[in-house]
């Protein structure tokens, strides 16, 4: 299981499309099977699978049909209390000072 903060956004969706091949193969179902019962085309799913691009609407569809849907209640759910430094450190900002122009 990877650290998602410290993840470069491939790596996000490679292990959560690694979650979903795994939620679907716990239910013994074949990829054209959940895309048939998510309503969604079994592109759609290969695609969710492997890390590749598809859409939100998709995803959710997926997620719903697996029930795992509410495991995404928290994945944008605002924080109390977040500190700038620790919103710098997720984003891994960095501070770049500007120097003033001298006067010539």
């Amino acid at each position: 299981m990877i650290d998602f903060r410290l993840a470069s956004a491939g790596q996000v969706l490679d292990e959560l499309g690694a979650r979903l091949r795994q939620q679907r193969q716990a239910l013994n179902w074949t990829q054209q099977e959940l895309a048939t019962r998510a309503h969604v085309a079994l592109n759609a799913v290969k695609a969710l699978e492997s890390g590749g691009n598809t859409t939100m609407t998709s995803m959710v569809k997926v997620a719903q049909t697996l029930g795992v849907i509410g495991d995404l209640a928290q994945a944008f759910a605002p924080k109390a209390n977040v500190t700038i430094a620790e919103l710098e450190r997720v984003a891994g900002a960095t501070r770049v000072r500007v120097r003033k122009a001298r006067p010539q």
